[in-house]
């Protein structure tokens, strides 16, 4: 499948923080516009009934038209017109995979999904120390069905590759800077039921 798509947006709201006394006070306004385009494209493939194979490709154009935010430490409104958007990549890729192994008493499935992501910033404004690089992730899963029954359990990795990926970036008035990070590798297990 592939798809094309244009948004526009009117009348965004923007976070500013503000000092006031010894307090920093959260505050949202209409800032402005944006405009984003892009394509997907999407792919599931069967070579043999057992595996199924899966492709998610992206690329997005996503700019802000007039935009003006207030610049904490200098406290200059700054027009973003022509600035790319945070937190959305140019391009983003997946491939997904899974296989269904027949045992005499139930099913065994691997699967795992890589997934790649180009830089992007993290903050409305473009700040060098908001910037995300590229990355590839890699999760991964191991799950057992009993024949004939509804539940399962399943052993699983998430970001195995451990990548640090940063989710956002504020810049304070008092020049501090907050980052959140997505979480480093996890793993786990899970038993759940099929309804």
């Amino acid at each position: 499948m592939l798809q094309a798509y244009l948004n526009d947006f009117d009348d965004l709201l923007s976070q500013e923080f503000i000092d006031v006394g010894t307090t920093v006070v959260s505050v949202s306004t209409n800032a402005g516009e944006a405009r984003a385009w892009g394509v997907e494209a999407e792919l599931d493939w069967t070579p043999i009934t057992e595996v199924l194979l899966k492709a998610r490709a992206s690329y997005t154009n996503a700019e802000f038209g007039q935009y003006l935010i207030t610049e904490p430490v200098s406290g200059e409104v700054v027009n973003l017109d022509g600035e790319r958007m945070p937190l959305t990549p140019d391009f983003t890729f997946s491939l997904s995979g899974e296989y269904e192994y027949i045992l005499n008493n139930g099913f065994f499935m691997p699967a795992f999904t890589a997934s790649y992501s180009s830089s992007y910033s993290t903050s409305d404004i473009d700040y060098n120390f908001g910037e995300q690089d590229s990355y590839v992730k890699l999760d991964v899963r191991l799950r057992y069905t009993p024949e004939e029954e509804n539940w399962y359990i399943e052993a699983f990795g998430r970001n195995i590759t451990d990548e640090e990926t940063i989710n956002r970036t504020v810049r304070f008035g008092q020049n501090a800077i907050v980052r959140n990070f997505d979480n480093p590798a996890t793993y786990g297990v899970r038993f759940g039921f099929n309804f």
